[in-house]
């Protein structure tokens, strides 16, 4: 871990899911509910965690048999057909619940290299007090891909860079580096970089706007 940044948020410790709840054979509902109550106790109630389940999820995962000992837990049935449709639904609404109380929309940068950015647009789409902000690659994600991610409106909008993923992901962190810092410090690199001129050695990606 990056002593500076800190590195990835993980629980101090994972609670155990009772085994007799799992041998009643739970819905998928039921079990986000289970899963989730123990990192949010104290700070969502029960009521809320579970409606906001229930607007996550309105869609099943099903458990498909493929022999006596074999299964398949079928995680394609979100709305973008991808996996990360199912944390990317359940982040938006917590993220959405925790900004309730706030007078401004909360701001999300996304840099995708394909289904992460559809499962995040869709997942956000339309969720109060958020507002979203997807970069991608030109030319370097599927058709399928990228009609899903020029379609959205309303609080999410995509960009496509000329470039790679990794450029995407550099443009992001800029800025968000950028507005990070304290005022004083940002006029202070403004300074400099119109005093460094052409000299700047990265390349600014050049950006097009994808809307519905």
């Amino acid at each position: 871990m990056n002593k500076k940044t800190g590195g990835l948020y993980i629980p101090v410790s994972f609670p155990k899911m009772n085994a007799d709840f799992l041998k009643k054979t739970p819905n998928l509902k039921e079990i986000a509910f289970e899963m989730a109550k123990p990192y949010v106790e104290g700070e969502i109630p029960d009521s809320d965690l579970m409606a906001l389940i229930e607007d996550a999820y309105p869609f099943d995962a099903p458990v498909v048999k493929v022999d006596s000992n074999s299964y398949i837990l079928e995680l394609f049935h979100g709305p973008t057909c991808a996996f990360k449709d199912f944390g990317a639904r359940f982040m938006a609404r917590a993220m959405s619940y925790f900004n309730r109380s706030e007078s401004t929309p909360l701001h999300i940068l996304v840099a995708t290299s394909g289904d992460t950015g559809s499962a995040v647009g869709s997942a956000f789409h339309n969720v109060p007090g958020l507002d979203v902000t997807i970069l991608y690659p030109e030319g370097k994600i599927s058709p399928l891909q990228e009609k899903q991610l020029s379609t959205f409106d309303g609080n999410v909008r995509a960009l496509k860079l000329k470039g790679t993923f990794d450029d995407c992901q550099t443009a992001s962190a800029r800025f968000l580096l950028y507005v990070c810092k304290p005022q004083s410090k940002r006029a202070e690199s403004k300074r400099r970089g119109n005093r460094r001129g052409s000299k700047r050695k990265f390349r600014k990606p050049h950006v097009r706007s994808h809307r519905a």
